[in-house]
């Protein structure tokens, strides 16, 4: 079940829904994070009062960190995608 309303192409969400959403993306990740070495970057980037979720990579580390999975699901370099929340 989508716990969001649109209004004129905006998705709101309560802060609870927002906080909500951001475990699960966090939890959904977690699996390639604990296989990144430590300077391996990943920057994953929600914007309040939206379910639009940016995902940016270290290019330059890339292949000896992140899967070609990974990478597929989500992109070479960023990505904006929805998550639903259930």
């Amino acid at each position: 079940m989508r716990m969001e309303a649109e209004w004129e192409g905006n998705i709101w969400w309560s802060r609870k829904q927002c906080l909500g959403f951001v475990d699960q993306m966090l939890k959904r990740i977690q699996y390639e994070l604990m296989k990144m070495p430590e300077q391996a970057a990943l920057v994953v980037i929600h914007e309040p009062y939206s379910n639009i979720v940016n995902f940016v990579v270290d290019l330059e580390n890339k292949n000896s960190f992140l899967t070609e999975e990974f990478l597929n699901q989500f992109g070479d370099t960023h990505l904006s995608t929805r998550w639903p929340i259930s």
